[in-house]
């Protein structure tokens, strides 16, 4: 039963990414073809803002505006909407949520180490070198030379 629970709660997690992942697939493809076809607006008609006010002098200060590059502005402020939503996929999804967990898990293991007695866990074998320079295990520790108490 618990396998089962841990199966679904994985599941909903990858799914979450991957709705995550072409959501920002979906939000570029929209930004790229609405700011292509901006561009094309902005080709088509930018040539007549010059021949009306040619035509016409009223326009004046206004030709200059109709002939600037506007989708630059729209571009802009729904790039920096992009980026935000490309940066939030790296940071909780991508290559960021990695590295965070591992510099979480390097600061967990430190404050332990600083609070909590921390011990190298010792061989269980002891090993000694033999008279030809080979090391080889110990069976018995008996070989060990003995202090002799002092009394």
């Amino acid at each position: 039963m618990a396998e089962a629970q841990d199966y679904a709660t994985i599941r909903r997690r990858v799914e979450a990414r991957f709705r995550q992942r072409y959501g920002f697939y979906a939000h570029l493809a929209a930004y790229t073809l609405v700011n292509l076809v901006l561009w094309l607006i902005w080709g088509l008609t930018s040539g007549m803002a010059w021949q009306l006010s040619e035509r016409f002098q009223i326009l004046g200060g206004l030709s200059t505006f109709l002939t600037m590059p506007w989708p630059l502005i729209v571009m802009a402020g729904w790039g920096i909407g992009l980026v935000a939503h490309g940066l939030n996929y790296y940071i909780r999804y991508g290559d960021g949520a990695i590295r965070r967990q591992a510099a979480i898990n390097r600061e967990v293991e430190r404050e332990m180490s600083q609070y909590v007695r921390y011990e190298k866990p010792k061989n269980d074998s002891q090993m000694r070198l033999t008279d030809d320079g080979e090391l080889e295990v110990m069976e018995d520790e008996t070989d060990w030379p003995q202090k002799r108490k002092q009394q």
